[in-house]
């Protein structure tokens, strides 16, 4: 699955995993991702919705919600 996503994606997604809690849930600011990922707000933007594109998170302001992936065929 992983390799479907950018570097800026891989680096979100990762670090969502890293500071969600056992229901996947999380809820930093852009803000505070930008500064823990060192990009830029365009670049979350992006990576946020490539992430809700590809089936891996759902985000309704200011939760980030971690999907279980399908299996692999």
């Amino acid at each position: 699955h992983i390799q479907k996503l950018c570097a800026e994606e891989t680096a979100l997604y990762t670090l969502l995993i890293c500071v969600s809690d056992p229901q996947g849930l999380s809820y930093y600011s852009d803000r505070r991702l930008c500064e823990l990922l060192r990009l830029s707000n365009e670049a979350v933007l992006r990576a946020r919705h490539g992430l809700i594109r590809n089936g891996f998170i759902l985000y309704e302001r200011p939760f980030y919600q971690l999907l279980d992936l399908p299996a692999a065929p």
